[in-house]
């Protein structure tokens, strides 16, 4: 034998006992020869794949015959049966012999079925080849390497490896190679599996035929599933009030582990699945990919910005660097034909094409959400790309509303505050990728076929584990969540008590988020009226409206041209400022700070030119504070001087400057929450995928430049800051507090964690002061507002039990929790349903069709899986809801008695 050891059922002996006598399979490693890829080593599979699935399927039934001998000798396969004995029993050569010393005139049988593939396959030995098989597999060897692949997440190079110690644990590489020949059964062994396991051996898309055909994947009970789980008239008539109860909750995402590494490959290689499982079908994305535009869009969002470092790290030989799929966002299944490759990132076309599938399934469901992290720049596009390419996925735009990721779109779609969202996780696929990650170091080394059908192994097993619990699960958070609505409500209801007399006008509020004058306001975030932070923009066009009037009423355009020059002066400044930065850089070379310095030099030029005719009177100070090079001249703004010093004729401009200057800092701590937003973003992807020295180094030189970008409005908050104080504003002012250097950061990502860090308020600047200079209605709505938000900045002189905000959200969190609590039951009910619907399904196939008697065995074994798995449902319905919901039962299909 190839392996002789206690695991000899792994290969069987050549009859010369030489493994070299037969061409097909050697020792020694084969050299690569296209034309003996992996490709054509399947074909001969492939032609036989429905003879071989029948044989399988006939094993479910004990004929014996190619089987073990009641004997018990393994060596012997039972072959031969008599006509004339009572018992139509099945024995080997040696057994029938014996049994019919004494009976020398029976007739004996043998049974001659020249196909000495399918003899091995009835003896439950899987070939290594279809022609002369030489080298098999035993069926139990090939179950236990499938599930440990799948648990385990072992490659089949290590567990061939440790049954080669374990024939030889000292010359372990004297033990036959026959690891190719393994790698290429399993792969035939999992998709017949599979394919079995779908019902698609017995035709199932007969009983199904809302679903796409041929599919292989293994669905979400709990998800509303029209005309399976439940009815398409309940749908149709249900009230928007009860849609939640009914939407498909669905989540996308990337992820930049699993790819494919760029090597030399079988390019015939196609998946066995052939886009029936959790992969697209490859021949239509590609004829897509040819219509549409590879290349990524601009982004304006914090988080999304990480798409550059993902571009940065992935490995340089990664031909594949990424893959895009979609799970049902509530419990965790990947959904059928939802994932593509990416090459690029997360390039949006290629996100399109992933929900294709699952919307073409969902044809007939009424409400639909998507969760998506990138969501705020994918849809920017989304029409305009899917009405090009995808029209009929541009058409399901209506049914469905998307969460997004920028502040702004959580906001209008965040799920804490969306109406008919419950309590629905959109990142919930996380939760996936952890785990599936771990077979990322053997499929990334894949063909890109033999890759595509390990993942959607993995994806199904994922499904199949989540599928055994969800039941349980489900009963669970139901009785959380019932717990803690009750809580919800008392809480609520003595928040309304508290707010008495400010309710019955809140609830008179629209919640929908409205943009007015270019920013989104919404009741659940805090208006400050008239006292929202300026910024320099919105001050400048202020100033100049202002005095485009005093001009008009004067006859004189003299300030108008004063507040150009100021807002320019400012700007200069932050040019000196860059270049000043280009000087301590290492990187800059002596030709960029050469013309660097030349372009600023030109600029405070044509400066101090409008300067001398608007303010003749400083030509003198400004001659005195000439400089060796431009960026260290000083610009004579009001602010050069404090209160004491400064020139008279600049008196009248202070006003001009400080608004400018406060619209400054603004603006620049807005940068710096955007800056740590997007480092933050990076530092966890780079935490969650970054590998590998090289790689690391990329990450940490994007990182950097993340970093300065940070220490960038950092200095520019504290130049307009200092400018400010020199103005004369108030050190005091809660609006625009000292920023130190310790304090750029955010909560979680980029601080270390200490003791007690949970209790730790962010820096303040996440938060907003109390600006001076409100009326006392715009200070008592302040105060009102941003209780909820700051408790830190109260002033003592009120004391405000509740607020406006904290009504609404917690109103908004008591609504969730109540949808939440409704969804629960309707899914605990749908996964009975689901399990019960698929127990008569697979009863009904059993009696279908002239099926043979072992087809027939695995249908009814099916069929008892899923009666099991809804009788257990069932008692988690009794033990919730009691008798009183016997109406919503639907009774289970009886097992007829099974004859074989």
């Amino acid at each position: 034998m190839d392996i002789p050891n206690p695991h000899e059922d792994c290969s069987l002996e050549t009859p010369s006992g030489d493994p070299d006598a037969h061409p097909e399979e050697t020792l020694e490693p084969k050299p690569h020869k296209p034309s003996q890829g992996t490709s054509e080593k399947l074909k001969p599979f492939l032609d036989r794949m429905d003879g071989i699935q029948a044989t399988l399927l006939d094993l479910e039934c004990s004929l014996g015959v190619g089987g073990t001998c009641t004997c018990g000798d393994n060596a012997e396969v039972a072959l031969y049966r008599c006509r004339d004995c009572l018992y139509n029993q099945v024995y080997c050569k040696n057994c029938i012999l014996d049994c019919h010393r004494d009976n020398p005139f029976h007739r004996i049988e043998s049974w001659e079925d020249r196909d000495d593939f399918t003899q091995l396959l009835r003896a439950k030995l899987f070939p290594g080849t279809t022609k002369t098989p030489k080298t098999v597999f035993s069926f139990t060897v090939l179950e236990d390497i499938h599930t440990h692949g799948l648990t385990s997440k072992k490659s089949v190079y290590d567990y061939y490896d440790a049954l080669r110690r374990l024939t030889d644990s000292v010359f372990p590489t004297n033990v036959p190679d026959r690891l190719d020949e393994l790698t290429l059964i399993l792969r035939v062994w999992r998709f017949l599996v599979t394919v079995r396991r779908s019902g698609q051996a017995h035709g199932i898309d007969t009983k199904v035929s809302h679903r796409a055909p041929q599919s292989l994947a293994l669905r979400c009970p709990a998800c509303p599933e029209v005309n399976f789980n439940v009815d398409k008239d309940t749908v149709d008539n249900a009230p928007e009030s009860a849609c939640h109860k009914y939407t498909l909750f669905l989540s996308e995402d990337g992820n930049f582990r699993l790819q494919r590494m760029n090597k030399r490959s079988d390019p015939n290689d196609v998946a066995l699945n052939n886009g029936n499982g959790y992969f697209v079908q490859d021949d239509e994305f590609r004829e897509y990919l040819k219509g549409t535009t590879e290349t990524d869009e601009d982004t304006t969002c914090a988080h999304l910005d990480a798409h550059r470092l993902q571009n940065i790290v992935k490995f340089k030989n990664a031909i594949i660097s990424s893959v895009v799929c979609i799970q049902c966002a509530r419990h965790g299944f990947y959904l059928p034909n939802a994932t593509v490759d990416l090459e690029k990132g997360e390039v949006y076309a290629r996100s399109d094409y992933a929900m294709k599938g699952p919307l073409s399934d969902a044809s007939q469901q009424r409400w639909i959400m998507l969760s998506y992290d990138i969501f705020c720049q994918w849809f920017v596009n989304f029409l305009k790309r899917t009405t090009a390419h995808l029209p009929e996925l541009a058409s399901t735009y209506p049914r469905c509303t998307y969460k997004g990721h920028k502040a702004d779109c959580q906001l209008r779609f965040s799920f804490n505050l969306l109406q008919y969202s419950g309590e629905t996780c959109g990142e919930g696929i996380e939760s996936g990728w952890s785990v599936n990650n771990e077979s990322a170091g053997s499929t990334k080394q894949q063909n890109h076929g033999h890759r595509h059908d390990s993942l959607d192994d993995i994806f199904g097993f994922w499904n199949w584990r989540k599928l055994q619990t969800i039941a349980s699960y489900l009963a669970e958070k139901y009785t959380d969540c019932s717990a803690r609505l009750t809580k919800r409500e008392e809480d609520f209801k003595a928040l309304c008590v508290q707010n008495h007399k400010q309710v019955p006008e809140w609830e008179k509020l629209d919640t929908m988020p409205r943009k007015i004058n270019g920013q989104w306001t919404s009741v659940y975030i805090a208006k400050f009226g008239n006292s929202q932070p300026p910024s320099q923009a919105k001050a400048y066009d202020e100033l100049l409206e202002k005095h485009k009037k005093k001009a008009l009423q004067v006859d004189s355009n003299s300030d108008l041209k004063a507040v150009k020059f100021i807002n320019a002066g400012i700007r200069l400044e932050e040019q000196q400022h860059d270049v000043r930065v280009l000087v301590s850089s290492d990187t800059a070379s002596e030709s960029q700070l050469v013309k660097a310095r030349y372009t600023l030099q030109e600029s405070i030029r044509q400066w101090r030119h409008t300067q001398e005719s608007i303010f003749p009177q400083l030509s003198e100070s400004a001659e005195d504070l000439v400089a060796e090079n431009p960026e260290d001249i000083a610009l004579c703004l009001p602010s050069h001087w404090g209160a004491v010093g400064r020139p008279t004729s600049l008196q009248q401009l202070v006003s001009v400057e400080l608004m400018l200057r406060e619209g400054q800092c603004h603006d620049a701590l807005e940068r710096l929450r955007l800056a740590i937003q997007t480092f933050n973003a990076n530092l966890r992807f780079k935490k969650d995928y970054v590998h590998g020295q090289s790689a690391n180094t990329r990450a940490q030189v994007f990182l950097r430049t993340l970093t300065e970008d940070k220490t960038s409005a950092f200095d520019t908050y504290n130049r307009a800051r200092q400018a400010l104080l020199q103005l004369g504003f108030s050190p005091e002012d809660q609006s625009l507090q000292p920023l130190l250097k310790s304090q750029l950061y955010g909560q979680v990502y980029d601080k270390p964690a200490t003791l007690g860090q949970t209790k730790e308020d962010e820096p303040w600047f996440w938060i907003v002061g109390q600006p001076q200079g409100l009326s006392k209605e715009e200070e008592d709505e302040w105060e009102v507002e941003s209780k909820y938000f700051s408790p830190r900045i109260q002033t003592s002189s009120h004391s405000f039990l509740a607020d406006k905000v904290r009504w609404f959200r917690h109103r908004a969190t008591l609504e969730r929790c109540q949808e939440e609590k409704e969804i629960l039951e309707e899914e605990i009910f749908h996964v009975y349903t689901s399990f019960s619907k698929m127990d008569q399904i697979w009863t009904e196939l059993a009696g279908d069709g002239d099926w043979d008697d072992g087809s027939t065995c695995y249908a009814h074994k099916q069929a008892a899986v899923y009666r099991s798995l809804a009788n257990a449902a069932l008692d988690i319905i009794h033990s919730l809801f009691g008798p009183s919901v016997e109406n919503r039962i639907t009774p289970m299909p009886q097992p007829s008695p099974v004859v074989v």
